[in-house]
């Protein structure tokens, strides 16, 4: 199993040490050639730390996986808003379409404090208008 695989388990499994003992030793944070790179499953998870680890070692924040979806989608589809907050802080979102997709998505999925944060963020979309005003 090559290198960035094994990065790829070990973040899907919330390994932190065996992830942090495999970007020592030269894994590559962003696995390419993999269906999505390591911070989209990190995110997905909700692994706050994991997420903070990968991005200190140069994750992409604005990543996509083979269907489009970036880190900050993920977050947003599965309301994990400490992790949203990451991802903005570290510059997720500057591509004002990503933006705009993972707000739809918090609003979608009735995630209102995603939805919010992200409108905080600059998002825009017709679906969060109603936001606004709260």
């Amino acid at each position: 199993m090559s290198e960035n695989k094994k990065l790829v388990h070990a973040v899907v499994m919330g390994e932190l040490h065996l992830v942090e003992l495999l970007l020592s030793n030269n894994a590559d944070v962003n696995a390419p050639g993999a269906p999505a790179a390591p911070l989209i499953y990190a995110c997905m998870g909700s692994q706050l730390e994991m997420v903070q680890l990968l991005l200190r070692n140069g994750a992409n924040v604005d990543a996509q996986d083979d269907k489009g979806n970036t880190p900050l989608t993920m977050a947003a589809m599965e309301g994990h808003v400490e992790v949203a907050k990451v991802l903005l802080e570290h510059g997720a979102g500057m591509n004002k379409e990503f933006l705009n997709c993972a707000l739809t998505l918090a609003c979608h999925e009735n995630h209102l404090d995603l939805a919010r944060l992200l409108l905080q963020a600059g998002g825009d979309s017709p679906i969060a208008i109603g936001l606004r005003t709260q």
